[in-house]
C-alpha cells in the first residue's frame, strides 16, 4: 500500500483522506485477483459467480478489474499499462476470451447469456470487448458495430433501427421519459455513446439534452437526490467527450454537491460515487473548452467543502464493505445481474467486481480526482502480488446452485 500521497496535505485533510483510504486495503485485491478464471482468461463478477453453476466469467468485469489494477498506482512502472504490466500468458487468454465472443454482427456475446440481452448489455459489451483489443494492440475477427455504423445504411438490419437516421434517434430519445426517469435513460444513452457518436448522432443527442435541461437545478427532473443527481451522471460524460458545455453548470454543481453530502443512507453503491463522478465529467468539458474560469468555480465550489466530503464518502462506503474487503452493490448483498444478465447468486451476501471498482475508482478516486490529488495507493509489489495470485489459479470446480438460491420467478 502507498501513503505517500498524503504527504504535504493539510493535517486535517491527510487525516480525513486516510481513514477513506483504510477501506482498501491488499485484500481488496487479492480478492480481486482470486476471481480469474485461467482456463476462460477472464475474470468472474463474484465470488457466487466463480463458484457455482450457470454463470461465467464477463468482459465487463474483467476490463473494470484491470483499469482498477492499472490506475490505482500498481502499475505506474509500466506507464499504467497493462499490455507492458501482464505477463505473456494472460495477455494472450485476455484477447481469446474477447475473441471468443466476437459475433459477425460486430456486437460480443457471451455464452452464458447468448444474444439474448437487453440494448444497454448489448452496447457495454462492445465498449469493453473495444478496450481489450485496444490494450493488447490486437484486432477483432470481425468489423464492430462501430465499424459497421460509419458505413451504415437504411437496409442493414443489423444495427439497431433507431441509429440509422436522426428522425428515428429523437423518436427514440422521446421514449425515454427524462422527466421522470433520467437515470435509466442516461444509462441507455451512456451505454450507446460510442455507437451513437459513430452514427453521427451525439450533437442531435446533445442538442435534445440541452432543451429538456431545468434551468433550475442543472438536471432533468424537478427534484434533486441521488436517482436524479445519478441521470446528470450518465449524460455528463456525453457532454465531457463532445468537448461541449453542460447548461446550468452552476446549479448542476450544486445538486451534485447537495447529494455527496446528503445524509440520507444510500441504497446502492453508485449513489456515492455518481455526484463526484458528475462533477469530474462538468470539470473536464469545461477543461477541454479551455474555460478556466468555469473550472475554477467548479474548484472552488468543491474543495470549500473538502473534509465534510471526504468524511461523508468514507461513512456511505463503509456500509458496503464486506469482510473480505470488497463491496457489495446494495448494502446486504451483490447485485444478481449485470444489466439484466444474471451473474451471481441471488441475495448472496458478498461484493462484486462492479461494485468494488466504482468503490475504489469511483466513490474514492473521483473524488480525489476532483480534488485534483492522485489516488495511487497501490505500488508495484501489490502488483507482483496480484500477478503471483492469477498465475497460481487452478481450473475453476462449480457446484449445483442450491435451490433456494435461485432467483424468484417473474
Amino acid at each position: 500500500m502507498n501513503k505517500n500521497i498524503l504527504k504535504g496535505l493539510e493535517p486535517g485533510v491527510a487525516e480525513a483522506m486516510d481513514g477513506l483510504i483504510s477501506l482498501f486495503d491488499m485484500n481488496t485485491m487479492r480478492w480481486l485477483a482470486r476471481l480469474w478464471d485461467p482456463t476462460a482468461g477472464a475474470f468472474y463478477y463474484s465470488n457466487s459467480g466463480r463458484d457455482y453453476e450457470g454463470f461465467g466469467p464477463d468482459l465487463e468485469s474483467t476490463v473494470q478489474a484491470l483499469r482498477c489494477v492499472s490506475q490505482r498506482g500498481m502499475m505506474d512502472d509500466f506507464d499504467c499499462s497493462p499490455d507492458r504490466a501482464l505477463p505473456e500468458s494472460i495477455k494472450r487468454k485476455l484477447v481469446e476470451f474477447a475473441t471468443s465472443c466476437a459475433d459477425p454482427d460486430g456486437y460480443f456475446y457471451h455464452p452464458q447469456w447468448g444474444k439474448n440481452i437487453i440494448l444497454s448489455r448489448k452496447g457495454r459489451d462492445l465498449g469493453w470487448a473495444t478496450q481489450i483489443f485496444s490494450w493488447f494492440r490486437a484486432t477483432p475477427p470481425y468489423p464492430t458495430a462501430i465499424e459497421l455504423l460509419g458505413n451504415k445504411s437504411e437496409a442493414d438490419a443489423s444495427l439497431p433501427a433507431h441509429l440509422l437516421s436522426e428522425k428515428a434517434f429523437y423518436e427514440y430519445l422521446d421514449t425515454l421519459d427524462l422527466a421522470h426517469r433520467s437515470y435509466p435513460a442516461g444509462n441507455q444513452l451512456n451505454a450507446q455513446s460510442g455507437q451513437i457518436r459513430a452514427a453521427g448522432l451525439l450533437d442531435a443527442c446533445l442538442d435534445y439534452l440541452d432543451a429538456h435541461q431545468l434551468f433550475t437545478n442543472g438536471l432533468w427532473e424537478s427534484e434533486v437526490n441521488y436517482v436524479s443527481v445519478s441521470g446528470l451522471m450518465k449524460v455528463a460524460s456525453l457532454y465531457a467527450s463532445a468537448g461541449r458545455m453542460l447548461p446550468n453548470y452552476e446549479k448542476a454543481v450544486s445538486s451534485c454537491l447537495e447529494a455527496a453530502l446528503s445524509p440520507e443512507r444510500p441504497d446502492a453503491v453508485v449513489y456515492v460515487y455518481n455526484p463526484h463522478s458528475a462533477v469530474g465529467s462538468i470539470r473536464n468539458a469545461m477543461q477541454r473548452l479551455g474555460d478556466k474560469a468555469a473550472v475554477d468555480y467548479v474548484n472552488s465550489r468543491y474543495e470549500a467543502e473538502i473534509i465534510p466530503l471526504i468524511n461523508r464518502t468514507r461513512e456511505k462506503l463503509s456500509i458496503f464493505r464486506k469482510a473480505d474487503g470488497s463491496f457489495s452493490y446494495i448494502p446486504e448483498y451483490s447485485s444478481h445481474i449485470s444489466q439484466s444478465a444474471p451473474v451471481a447468486l441471488y441475495h448472496e451476501n458478498e461484493g462484486d467486481v462492479n461494485a468494488t471498482t466504482i468503490a475504489i475508482s469511483g466513490g474514492a478516486g473521483c473524488l480525489f480526482s476532483n480534488l485534483n490529488i492522485p489516488f495511487k495507493i497501490y505500488d508495484r509489489a501489490d502488483l507482483d502480488e496480484f500477478i503471483s495470485i492469477m498465475l497460481s489459479r487452478g481450473p475453476i470446480v462449480k457446484k449445483p446452485v442450491p435451490a433456494d438460491r435461485l432467483p424468484p420467478k417473474k
